[in-house]
């Protein structure tokens, strides 16, 4: 029996439907099967939402989807975590960004694009007008890519959240996305958890948080802001009325304390999560203001 049979009958199914929600997570689709879904996708009017996470889809099937990305007129939401996906299906979906004007939701998690790969995608933000989430999560995107979206930031009106934690944005990108930041009014959850942006990136993030009005939520964890950068982006927080949430590491108690004392005095901020790298070993701190979570974390120290 051909193992796609099921697949192949589901689709069939729902190609001339009103199927909106489709899940196919788990599912053993392959590279056939992501190329025969594809085909699917181009003649479906109604599907918004699909769920293809952990299928080793790989090129070939990753590209077939994303290419049916360019004629599809219905998806917005699409869920390509772990799909064994690389550079290949990374430019085919640049490519579709480029025209289509249905998808606000695309996550790409655990995947296998590179710097040249992210490029693309970057570009791609700077055309396009309704893409509101994108997520990279643990890819090994670079400095060239971020830099590539650190432009895209300083055009795009329409995308609210950017999760690109455990990447390789490095030193240059993680100054790209701050430059980015001074400039763009739309963004309103960024993170760059596990980056290493170092003591220049993080005195953009900083110089970027003074003008900033937008942005409520932001997550540092360990990126080694080194001593400038922290100070920096620290005594920025103060011109800062807008963030709510921040996650954020630094280098000694001092600073965590700094900041504790920071997030008092601003009543936008109300989590605050600070870990302390001592060497080897970080100690997480978390303190909240306006909430009887954060009295009662004052009242047992």
């Amino acid at each position: 029996m051909n193992e796609y049979t099921e697949v192949d009958s589901l689709l069939a199914r729902f190609e001339d439907s009103r199927v909106e929600y489709l899940r196919l997570s788990f599912c053993n689709l392959g590279e056939s099967g992501g190329k025969r879904l594809g085909e699917a996708i181009k003649k479906n009017k109604t599907l918004k939402f699909l769920y293809l996470d952990n299928n080793e889809l790989y090129d070939e099937g990753g590209r077939a989807i994303a290419e049916a990305l360019k004629e599809n007129i219905s998806l917005e939401h699409l869920s390509l975590v772990n799909c064994h996906l690389g550079d290949e299906t990374a430019r085919a979906i640049a490519t579709a960004l480029a025209c289509n004007t249905t998808l606000r939701k695309l996550l790409l998690d655990n995947n296998n694009i590179s710097d040249e790969g992210g490029k693309g995608i970057g570009e791609a933000l700077e055309g396009n007008h309704t893409l509101l989430h994108l997520s990279l999560f643990n890819n090994a995107i670079g400095e060239g890519a971020c830099c590539k979206i650190g432009e895209a930031l300083k055009n795009n009106t329409t995308l609210r959240f950017l999760y690109l934690e455990n990447n390789h944005i490095g030193v240059i990108g993680g100054r790209a996305i701050g430059e980015g930041l001074q400039v763009n009014t739309t963004l309103q959850n960024l993170s760059l958890l596990n980056n290493h942006i170092g003591n220049d990136g993080g005195m953009a993030i900083g110089t970027a948080l003074k003008t900033n009005h937008y942005l409520l939520e932001l997550d540092l964890e360990h990126n080694d802001l080194g001593r400038e950068g922290e100070i920096v982006f620290i005594e920025s927080l103060r011109l800062n009325n807008a963030l709510q949430t921040l996650r954020v590491t630094v280098s000694s108690d001092h600073l965590a304390a700094r900041l504790r004392e920071i997030s008092k005095e601003k009543p936008n901020l109300s989590n605050l999560f600070v870990s302390v790298n001592h060497g080897y070993a970080y100690e997480h701190k978390v303190s909240y203001r306006s909430s009887e979570l954060y009295q009662n974390d004052q009242a047992t120290q």
